[in-house]
């Protein structure tokens, strides 16, 4: 409970802060800081002109643009969510948390083979990352690819045998006999 208790505090302290920040000062960088602040915390209505804005002032706020699209996929504006999180992931590969989204997204409005080479690339850049190869794996499967999403599982399961989702997407392929 002191745990939870402390976390409730810092967050209302960098609320604060943020609030502050802007109240003196409207720059881009503070409404993005709190916009991402904002959509972390469930609040999309409220972050979503933050982050317009500071998109706009600043193209290249890549943080900011990617919890833009994610407050777009709470308010299920997920075609614009898409494009958003597209562009972001497509910038660089620095923004892995953003994956899951992405395909949770793309699922929703029917773009599962869109964003399948966005995340082989992902994949590809960062090759311990497991759960990433998890996530890449249900992906094929939801794409009828149950061959590449085992030769996936296979290089995971080297890098983190006891990894319980891994082996239980190779348990599901195995009892499914794909």
């Amino acid at each position: 409970m002191g745990r939870t208790a402390a976390r409730a505090g810092m967050l209302e302290r960098a609320e604060t802060h943020y609030v502050q920040s802007l109240a003196a000062n409207k720059t881009p960088e503070a409404a993005g800081e709190y916009g991402i602040l904002l959509v972390g915390t469930g609040r999309a209505d409220k972050a979503m002109p933050l982050l317009e804005y500071c998109v706009e002032q600043l193209p290249a706020h890549e943080r900011a643009a990617g919890a833009l699209g994610l407050a777009l996929m709470e308010k299920r504006r997920y075609q614009e969510a898409f494009a958003r999180l597209d562009a972001v992931l497509g910038a660089g590969f620095k923004q892995v948390a953003l994956i899951r989204p992405f395909i949770q997204c793309a699922h929703q409005i029917n773009r599962l083979e869109e964003c399948l080479e966005r995340v082989r690339a992902y994949v590809e850049f960062h090759t311990d990352n497991v759960e990433l190869m998890g996530d890449y794996a249900e992906l094929l499967l939801a794409l009828s690819r149950p061959e590449e999403a085992r030769e996936c599982l296979d290089m995971a399961r080297l890098t983190r045998p006891d990894n319980p989702r891994i082996q239980a997407l190779l348990e599901n392929i195995q009892h499914e006999g794909l």
